[in-house]
């Protein structure tokens, strides 16, 4: 498939193929060690995808999970490497700044949010630059997943606004 996985098959996600949340964390210590060079931490959030799951089924939700990885992969590639660190959740390390890499995560997110709402899923994405928003890949991750809450509620308010749920 040509994805950038950890070696260690113990490190990586089954249905996926992408590195699991421990992968991700090992991978996050270097990046937010004081002197390390800028990289960037996307978080990409899926909801809807218990209630897709109720609907269709768990083999139908991990191909549709699969299908998504590999779409995700081959947008970020080959500056990008993906983990999924939960079942509904995303995550792609850069070994570049924001800066670098906005384009391509910007894509990404625009990709898969058009694949999701084939399926009534929703997409919502969070970012941290590293290593200047954290000091240890807990409070990386967390950085990431705080931006992504905080999209996630801005499109609840959108769509509260407009009268949809």
């Amino acid at each position: 498939m040509g994805l950038r996985l950890e070696t260690n098959d113990a490190a990586t996600d089954p249905v996926t193929g992408f590195g699991s949340r421990p992968a991700l964390f090992a991978r996050l210590e270097g990046a937010v060690a004081p002197r390390s060079d800028p990289s960037t931490l996307a978080v990409f959030g899926l909801d809807g995808l218990e209630e897709f799951e109720k609907q269709h089924g768990s083999a139908t939700t991990d191909s549709l999970l699969a299908q998504l990885a590999r779409d995700l992969a081959r947008m970020v590639r080959p500056d990008g490497s993906c983990f999924a660190t939960r079942r509904r959740e995303f995550c792609v390390f850069f070994d570049l700044p924001l800066t670098e890499v906005r384009s391509i995560v910007s894509a990404a997110a625009f990709s898969l949010r058009r694949e999701c709402a084939l399926a009534s899923l929703s997409v919502d994405l969070g970012v941290a630059r590293l290593p200047d928003q954290a000091q240890d890949p807990v409070a990386a991750l967390n950085a990431a997943d705080r931006r992504l809450n905080d999209s996630r509620r801005t499109r609840l308010r959108r769509l509260a606004a407009t009268g949809r749920s």
